[in-house]
């Protein structure tokens, strides 16, 4: 009886070494590690920067990307889930301006001071076998990690905000987006639109000084796009695709020293340049339904209106043309005209 109770000890003994063993396994497959690149190395406020891995696997379940700001807790800025259908979640840190792309690298665009703070990413991958022989509802069995300090310079650009005229625009309609605060000798200025993708262009450009071409367009620019004398963007026959952030930046010379007077004149020394930018998200609604109806019945009742005035006319001119030849007809008008 001994001897049967050690035997049972030393298969609990086996079973227990052998979830110890699995645990430490996962553990080490927890602890693989990716490189993360950041380019721009230094960005500054206001510009973007992407954060790519280096060394992570070709295939991967999820991606999960993490903030932790200055005297912050870490918190989650977004998931990637690779398996079909793909899904983008967005987490509790995620302020509009964060994408996590398929291949696990996180945009971020409108940099802010407040942005600086370490980055981690985890990977939840499959091993070679698996991706050889990938079916839906596997479970990944690699874990991967990776770690960054992201620090955002402060640059010389002024904020100012950007109003929207009007603020909810519809297909077919046109937009001004209009900076506000700008001083008036705006020296150059360009306008960006940020689409879904997460890529930014350039739309149009402005210099007030050329008086043949003030307008030089960008890749992204159309006739439909112009800009006035206070940089502001103007657009017409808005489409759908025309929604997203706009960014634009501007160039603006600084007050020059006013010459005393009895001095003489003396060279003025050059003016300085002071650079603003400010961004607004434009969305532009679809056309309803009961706009296209309320022209369509407008143009019934327009066509019914011209039919009914024909048809007035028409018996009216019947009416007429009736009671003259019972006149000219009648036995007693002939019988006058024989008399």
């Amino acid at each position: 009886m001994e001897l049967h109770k050690g035997r049972t000890g030393s298969q609990k003994a086996i079973i227990l070494a052998g979830i110890v063993l699995s645990c430490i396994a996962q553990l080490g497959a927890a602890q693989k590690r990716v490189s993360v690149i950041l380019e721009p190395p230094n960005p500054e406020a206001g510009e973007e920067v992407t954060l790519f891995l280096r060394g992570g696997p070709k295939q991967f379940a999820i991606c999960e990307w993490y903030r932790e700001p200055r005297g912050g807790e870490v918190e989650s800025i977004g998931e990637y889930i690779s398996s079909p259908p793909t899904q983008q979640r967005n987490g509790t840190a995620h302020s509009g301006r964060e994408t996590v792309r398929a291949d696990c690298s996180l945009h971020i665009t409108h940099l802010r001071v407040s942005d600086t703070g370490n980055y981690s990413v985890i990977l939840e991958g499959f091993s070679k076998r698996q991706e050889l022989d990938q079916r839906p509802g596997q479970q990944p069995d690699e874990f991967y990690e990776g770690f960054a300090h992201l620090e955002v310079l402060a640059s010389n650009q002024i904020e100012i905000p950007v109003v929207s005229v009007p603020q909810q625009p519809s297909q077919g309609q046109e937009v001004i987006l209009t900076p506000q605060g700008t001083p008036n000798e705006i020296v150059f200025c360009e306008w960006f639109k940020e689409g879904n993708s997460g890529s930014v262009q350039s739309i149009i450009k402005y210099r007030p000084k050329e008086q043949q071409s003030p307008q030089d367009e960008g890749a992204n620019s159309h006739t439909r796009v112009t800009v006035g004398p206070d940089c502001s963007l103007r657009m017409t026959k808005l489409t759908t695709a025309d929604s997203g952030d706009y960014t634009v930046k501007m160039q603006v010379l600084l007050d020059r020293r006013q010459q005393q007077p009895g001095q003489g004149t003396r060279p003025q020394e050059p003016r300085g340049i002071q650079e603003y930018w400010g961004q607004i998200e434009l969305q532009v609604n679809q056309a309803s339904n009961k706009d296209h109806q309320s022209s369509k019945s407008a143009g019934l009742t327009y066509s019914a209106g011209i039919v009914a005035g024909a048809l007035l006319v028409f018996f009216a001119w019947t009416d007429a043309f009736t009671a003259l030849f019972h006149v000219a007809c009648s036995p007693s008008s002939r019988l006058g005209h024989l008399q």
